[in-house]
């Protein structure tokens, strides 16, 4: 039986809608646009992950600035794009000046990045098997201390808005990244276990705002409970459910589906897709090929 391989965001997909998934896991179907969010979000964390790194290792003069500009430049020259709300321009101004401030954010919060022989865990990736050929895989964007020598794992967002209060108690994708340190603590250098979870947020509007949120740990049974949802969706998944999920009006993932021309009304406008990919499609009798 081959592994089946889930991360964090695979799995909410899969949650939102199984044919979502079938169509940008499985078929490996994509957008010929990128959304605005996407390379925005790449450009902060380079920039801001940059500065976290630096400061640990004794590196406090970086400036992240640059970074984030030279960053989403090159986004701008080598991807295709599409933009809602904002203008290139505008998010430019946005990104720069949430960067600018964001020394003066991180040190209010407190966090300090754990460092070991490699130098500052930032960027983690990890794997863990989890059972049934199940492999939990994920990337913290970094392991802190905070003033109280608590080991934590907040995650970095550069969100429109900010989640609501008490979130960070509630994401499944800090459930994994709690799992994914856990098991990986001697790899780490680390001598205990994760005490706290959560988010930094960079807000991407033109005030600038950055907020954090913060929640205990995982307990044994939230995690337990956690991976055995992992071997049940596998299971799913290997047994050919992609069923479609509409949910109500108000809250359908379909909304903000790249997918949903696709899957409505068969149309690949603005999509990349493979001739293994139209194959699929093509026998699936509610998906016609589309050439």
């Amino acid at each position: 039986m081959d592994a089946i391989f889930l991360s964090p965001t695979a799995t909410l997909k899969y949650e939102d809608c199984g044919h979502q998934y079938y169509l940008t896991n499985v078929l490996k179907i994509r957008t010929a646009q990128v959304g605005h969010a996407l390379p925005f979000g790449k450009a902060g964390h380079l920039a801001c992950l940059a500065y976290i790194k630096a400061q640990a290792e004794g590196r406090e003069n970086l400036d992240p600035v640059p970074i984030f500009r030279e960053a989403w430049e090159r986004a701008l020259a080598t991807e295709v794009i599409e933009f809602s709300r904002y203008s290139p321009e505008e998010l430019m101004v946005i990104g720069t000046n949430l960067v600018k401030a964001f020394p003066e954010a991180w040190a209010a919060t407190g966090w300090r990045a754990l460092t070991n022989a490699n130098g500052a865990l930032v960027e983690a990736r990890m794997r863990v098997t989890v059972g049934d050929g199940v492999v939990l895989s994920g990337e913290a964007d970094m392991l802190i201390e905070d003033r109280d020598g608590r080991i934590g794992v907040p995650d970095l967002k550069f969100p429109a808005a900010k989640a609501f209060e008490g979130f960070a108690m509630a994401s499944d994708q800090l459930t994994a990244y709690n799992i994914l340190v856990n098991a990986h603590l001697a790899s780490l250098g680390l001598k205990k276990r994760v005490e706290w979870l959560g988010f930094l947020e960079g807000l991407k509007k033109k005030s600038v705002e950055w907020t954090h949120q913060t929640s205990p740990a995982r307990s044994d049974a939230q995690m337990e409970a956690y991976l055995r949802k992992l071997v049940f969706l596998a299971r799913s998944i290997r047994e050919g459910h992609f069923h479609k999920r509409s949910a109500a009006a108000f809250n359908s993932p379909c909304s903000l589906c790249d997918m949903r021309s696709l899957c409505l009304s068969g149309s690949a406008d603005g999509l990349v897709l493979s001739d293994d990919a139209k194959q699929a499609l093509g026998m699936t009798p509610e998906l016609p090929m589309v050439a």
